[in-house]
């Protein structure tokens, strides 16, 4: 997918979800009702549904390819590597050397490979010798050889990509099934919140002992597990009936008996990030 289309639809996203947050709390301020400002955000959740899907058909390359994140500019050092070992094995110094021997040692290199990833050594990095004809000494392949991480996403990807994809996909639209619960059995019903938790459980069950190696996607994986557990501590009903009424406000009546100003800015701080838009 071409870097500045991602960018583009990375932006449309982030001022979508800005726009749901000041369009919740202006029609709050006057007022319009909940099952208004509901129908309201599900609009701008059917508009972000369409650009997650678009960014996901048109991504290849990465496995979780529905965040808002920037794909990150070609690594020169990951093609002086491509270019070495086509240097190394597929350009021979030696011109004498014929075709014959050049594609003999194509396929020894092809074989070496499909046998370090068929066996899963490639995650353990141990010896793995191979004689490649040239030469009688043998050589350790993954501590010599420069190979790409590339190689190592391959296996992965082949071996959990479909229940990534459709643990991406359920991640996807999760939040407008959600707003969508809602409006039909109001904001203040427990059925929306557990349609939402079975969701988000089946997408980690999908997700459980698969193993990611890119950096965005491991802090990506970081970040939901940090904000699954906030986001179901603010939802309403369990924010308003329990945490609210139950927990915060008997605390901050004994922390701050003589501070009612300091209690108000407290929960007034914590109310805005249980905004419905930033719930979602």
């Amino acid at each position: 997918m071409d870097t500045s289309s991602v960018e583009k639809i990375n932006s449309i996203l982030t001022g979508a979800t800005r726009a749901e947050f000041f369009i919740e709390q202006i029609l709050s301020h006057y007022n319009m009702g909940s099952t208004f400002i509901l129908e309201c955000l599900g609009v701008v959740e059917i508009f972000k549904l369409y650009f997650k899907f678009k960014k996901y058909i048109e991504s290849r390359d990465r496995i979780m390819p529905s965040e808002e994140l920037p794909i990150p500019k070609e690594n020169p050092e990951e093609k002086k590597t491509e270019k070495h070992i086509e240097k190394l094995f597929f350009k021979p110094k030696d011109p004498t050397l014929k075709i014959n021997d050049i594609e003999k040692l194509k396929e020894k290199l092809s074989k070496s490979l499909k046998r370090i990833r068929a066996t899963e050594i490639q995650y353990r990095n141990p010896i793995f010798n191979e004689n490649f004809g040239r030469t009688d000494k043998d050589m350790n392949i993954i501590s010599n050889l420069p190979i790409p991480e590339k190689i190592k996403t391959a296996a992965i990807n082949s071996k959990g990509i479909k229940r990534i994809r459709l643990a991406e996909l359920i991640h996807m639209i999760r939040p407008l099934v959600y707003c969508l619960c809602q409006i039909h059995f109001g904001a203040n019903s427990y059925k929306p919140y557990f349609v939402s938790l079975v969701l988000d459980i089946i997408r980690m069950i999908l997700q459980w002992k698969i193993e990611f190696y890119d950096p965005k996607e491991i802090a990506e994986l970081r970040l939901r597990k940090k904000d699954i557990i906030i986001n179901y501590l603010l939802r309403n009903p369990f924010y308003t009936e329990i945490l609210k009424n139950k927990i915060l406000i008997p605390l901050l009546d004994k922390l701050f008996p003589k501070f009612q100003f300091l209690k108000k800015i407290i929960i007034y701080i914590i109310e805005i990030r249980s905004s419905l838009s930033l719930l979602m």
